[in-house]
């Protein structure tokens, strides 16, 4: 799709490697999809700059455990007017992405969210789009029929996190909610299905080695009998 993005005081998540430096930027965005490449035009010491995704090295932000392990909840519409809240998916991992039709990076990403909600919709995981915009309902669901996106979009065009826990480090953020509810690990830039599929399935390894030492404590423990 050929075309110019542009939105004065945006900006994106750009990560890169300068002289094995890991510089991670939110810059002024200026895009155009051309020749089957995203470029991005920034401004640099007065000079614009183009990078190109193509050649860019990108690396992706490790996952930062977050410390509150509490369950959260928000509810924001859909793109037909209903009202949808994240404790409706209690019992599934969540993948909450915080994205903007305007960003490039977003774009990038929604492929592989795609291929993941559609494998795991109906077993264990989901995605859900928080689109972080003011957008009207109809554009956004022509924009997303367009990309052929499969997964919940919610309007949160305010331009305020759903939650206060939920906080936007730059466009696009991506928080990983647990079956109760927990939010337990965030990335800020773009995010692939393989990092999902491994994050996920190293935490549920985790709990399943977890409950099984517990269940085997359990068994060692005498039992106590009351008068």
């Amino acid at each position: 799709m050929d075309g110019t993005f542009s939105r004065p005081g945006a900006s994106c998540v750009i990560v890169t490697s300068e002289l094995g430096v890991v510089q991670v930027k939110a810059v002024p965005l200026h895009a155009t999809h051309a020749d089957g490449k995203v470029m991005l035009a920034r401004q640099r010491n007065g000079e614009a700059v183009v990078v190109k995704f193509g050649w860019l090295m990108l690396l992706a932000v490790l996952f930062s455990g977050l410390v509150r392990a509490e369950p959260i909840d928000f509810s924001l519409p859909d793109l037909d007017g209903k009202q949808r809240s994240l404790s409706e998916f209690r019992g599934k991992w969540v993948v909450l992405n915080y994205w903007a039709t305007w960003c490039p990076p977003c774009l990038e990403e929604i492929p592989d969210l795609v291929a993941f909600h559609d494998r795991h919709e109906d077993k264990d995981a989901l995605v859900i789009g928080l689109n972080y915009e003011n957008i009207s309902p109809a554009q956004l669901k022509a924009f997303a029929d367009q990309y052929f996106i499969s997964y919940p979009v919610l309007l949160n065009g305010d331009m305020h996190p759903a939650h206060e826990r939920l906080a936007v480090g730059g466009m696009p953020t991506s928080y990983i909610i647990s079956p109760e509810g927990e939010p337990v690990a965030r990335q800020i830039g773009t995010i692939t299905a393989d990092q999902l599929e491994a994050f996920i399935a190293k935490q549920q390894a985790t709990r399943a080695t977890n409950k099984r030492a517990a269940n085997k404590q359990s068994l060692r423990e005498p039992a106590v009998v009351t008068p």
